[in-house]
């Protein structure tokens, strides 16, 4: 387990939590850190939002995206995709 991982648990106690969860721990952890968590805050802050919405999708939803991705090329933008702006707003 990871800093990262390890971080997080402790703010979750071993529950399961949504990738969209995980972005707001995320961004309090990194607005309240102290400078003995600057190792954490490293971290954290180099985990991008698009990285953790990649990770929470289904099977169906990786094959999509690769499909997408390798046929549109530049013309592909995850962050100004509807999926992904939904997810991030919530």
């Amino acid at each position: 387990m990871n800093i990262v991982s390890s971080t997080i648990e402790k703010y979750v106690g071993g529950n399961a939590i949504s990738p969209k969860k995980k972005i707001k721990i995320i961004r309090n952890i990194v607005s309240t850190a102290s400078p003995a968590t600057d190792e954490v805050v490293h971290s954290l802050a180099n985990i991008a939002p698009e990285e953790i919405y990649i990770n929470s999708f289904t099977d169906k939803e990786k094959k999509a995206y690769l499909i997408a991705k390798t046929h549109l090329e530049t013309s592909f933008s995850l962050s100004r995709s509807n999926g992904f702006i939904q997810f991030a707003t919530k």
